[in-house]
């Protein structure tokens, strides 16, 4: 390939992460676990004294400057600790999608993705699938907010969807024609005469309503839209609708509200009739009610119209001065952010053409979007598709998840070694269990025939350290065979959860092995030994990252014994609880900004990790009240060296 054919490979599919804040971008073992996990590289570090002179997978730190080289492709990412648009605010009152909006405004830092050179005999297509794979990678983090495409113009939400679509989809498909995981949340205009009119429409037929819910069959789903406030802000939410007595009915939220943060989905209420503002019920294959809908519509439609009438005027008279304006050179368009006219009719064009047509899928009320379930398209309609089961909202089947990735993993395996489904259901996430019941995942468990092989499970110890997805392997198969399961973990407000399972299969047996080894035994509690010192807690974390998180939220909550008690005897020998309490309040790290925030910060020794804790919000460059390490005993992980920093 020619160097003028491959000056810019990225052209159409240059991918930028719009994050919270930066994470460890700076850890060399971080990209090196990511690069590992997802493309199943080793990357040597340049910096690395031991390093291999003659390795072609290569990563090079210069921050905010990272690259990458493995299989003949170069990436080049920035790490940029600031927003991806100069005026966040102009930006997101342009927004026409109220999720997008949030993503924007909370933004404070962000990731551009791009291949400065690929092989010769692969093409454009090829390499930008090889960027959306490798953001699909650094996405991991649980402050991505969302994904911007300059080079066509687009912007989503991040989501599961889009996560799963950019691994192995052309990143120009996967942003335009992936649908979102939740429901896109539009602004309406109340005095809009159409809108009114719809709903003056709905009400006056709710008696339609009512006779066909008092006739409804097992599988018709009735639901009905009204307003929810909270402080100043009041979002249009479509309820779920399970009982109706004289003014009043009772159901559940069927919609994820964004800034009304009293209701989430799944909560019951009830409320009056005659506060209601639309509603519908499916009759077969029909859709019937959901007037506010079509209001909406076709006002977002006419809006996307004129939007388009203003961008063809303004390309034709860029089109006139492109020819005056000298062409930037490649390295220019690879490390300059692009220039962002927020306040311009073309700024606002651009966002509402990257997201008009996810849009029209399904576009609710008055600050609201439709559920996909309740606006099958034209297509749909004229070919129906069986509609799968919609269940109800799950509760959860345990009051907390895992402290750690690491921790929930673990009760995971360890509930399948004991044959108790049960409790590795428990494991899982809300929005697993909402995809997959519990006679669904005995099912499943059944036919992998994991639980044939030799037990218990183990954890693979190679992927301890991005935390996000686990490899569990039946006793003794190693690395000579694929892993039985393959779990990828999440966290929520609850702790940490088990979102999605691939059942791989049992390792294959080796008969001589099995029988040169003793049979497994439960190992007897035999308590403490007897040199060894009395515990201020029964067990330690299931991991350093276990005993870390539990010291930070201990300390979060000025909970300075249960801090205490998660420290080693021979600390606790060395300072005294009293001491330790001097210690915490000499440091004024109560004084802060909760909940405090760990965070891994390199290896010591080669051996010991050590982890800072930050204060929530805290940036990155800001100095860190305290520093960790642990380390692992008969009884688990414990805290076993603090140092503590005064501001």
């Amino acid at each position: 390939m020619s160097e003028a054919e491959n000056e810019d490979p990225t052209g159409k599919a240059n991918l930028v992460l719009l994050l919270r804040r930066l994470w460890q971008v700076e850890d060399p073992e971080a990209w090196q676990d990511i690069v590992w996990r997802k493309f199943r590289k080793k990357l040597v570090y340049c910096e690395d004294p031991k390093a291999n002179k003659k390795a072609t997978d290569i990563l090079g730190i210069a921050f905010p400057n990272i690259f990458i080289q493995f299989d003949g492709f170069f990436f080049h990412i920035l790490a940029i600790p600031e927003p991806f648009f100069e005026d966040r605010e102009s930006v997101a009152a342009e927004m026409p999608e109220l999720r997008l909006r949030q993503a924007v405004l909370d933004h404070e830092a962000h990731i551009s993705v791009t291949v400065l050179n690929y092989p010769p005999d692969v093409d454009e297509d090829e390499a930008a699938r090889r960027i959306g794979k490798m953001t699909a990678a650094l996405g991991w983090y649980p402050g991505t907010l969302a994904v911007v495409c300059p080079m066509i113009q687009q912007v989503r939400v991040w989501d599961k969807n889009i996560k799963k679509a950019l691994r192995t989809e052309h990143p120009v498909t996967a942003l335009t024609r992936t649908p979102p995981s939740k429901v896109p949340v539009v602004p309406g205009n109340a005095d809009d005469a159409d809108l009114k009119a719809a709903t003056e429409e709905a009400r006056r037929r709710w008696p339609e309503f009512a006779a066909a819910f008092a006739a409804k069959q097992e599988d018709q789903i009735f639901a009905v839209k009204a307003p929810f406030k909270d402080g100043d802000f009041t979002e249009f939410m479509w309820i779920k609708v399970l009982k109706i007595e004289d003014e009043y009915l009772s159901g559940v939220i069927d919609n994820d509200p964004v800034n009304v943060k009293k209701y989430k989905r799944g909560t019951r209420v009830r409320l009056r009739i005659k506060a209601l503002s639309d509603w519908m019920y499916t009759d077969d294959d029909d859709l019937v009610g959901g007037f506010t809908n079509k209001a909406l519509d076709k006002a977002m439609q006419a809006r996307l119209d004129k939007i388009r009438e203003e961008r063809e005027e303004e390309e034709e008279d860029f089109d006139d001065d492109e020819d005056d304006a000298e062409e930037p050179a490649a390295s220019s368009r690879v490390t300059t952010k692009p220039e962002v006219r927020p306040k311009s009719s073309s700024g606002l064009m651009w966002i509402l053409l990257g997201v008009g047509a996810v849009f029209l899928l399904g576009c609710g009320g008055l600050g609201i979007g439709l559920t996909m379930w309740l606006w099958p398209s034209k297509e749909k309609a004229s070919n129906p598709e069986p509609r799968a089961e919609q269940r109800p909202v799950v509760k959860r089947l345990r009051p907390h998840g895992g402290n750690s990735g690491e921790h929930i993993a673990r009760e995971f395996a360890e509930a399948l070694s004991r044959g108790d489904s049960h409790a590795a259901y428990t494991c899982t996430s809300p929005a697993f269990q909402e995809r997959q019941t519990e006679e669904q995942f005995k099912n499943a468990l059944r036919s992998s025939r994991v639980l044939e092989g030799r037990l218990p499970l183990e954890m693979d110890a190679s992927a301890a350290v991005s935390l996000r997805e686990w490899n569990l392997r039946n006793k003794g198969a190693g690395n000579r065979h694929p892993p039985a399961v393959v779990l990828e973990v999440i966290n929520d407000e609850e702790g940490w959860w088990v979102d999605r399972i691939d059942w791989k299969g049992p390792a294959p047996v080796d008969t001589q092995q099995a029988k040169s080894e003793p049979p497994l035994l439960k190992r007897p509690d035999l308590g403490p030994k007897p040199n060894e010192p009395k515990r201020l807690r029964e067990r330690g974390g299931n991991s350093d990252q276990h005993i870390i998180y539990d010291f930070a939220r201990a300390l979060s909550k000025k909970d300075i014994d249960a801090a205490y008690a998660c420290t080693t005897p021979e600390f606790q020998k060395q300072q005294t609880l009293a001491q330790f309490k001097k210690a915490v309040l000499d440091s004024k790290i109560l004084d802060g900004p909760m909940p405090l925030q760990p965070e891994f910060e390199r290896m010591v020794d080669g051996q010991e990790r050590r982890w800072r804790l930050r204060h929530k919000g805290a940036p990155q460059d800001s100095p860190t009240p305290v520093y960790l390490q642990a380390k692992a005993d008969s009884l688990g992980w414990w805290v076993t060296r603090i140092e503590w920093t005064r501001k």
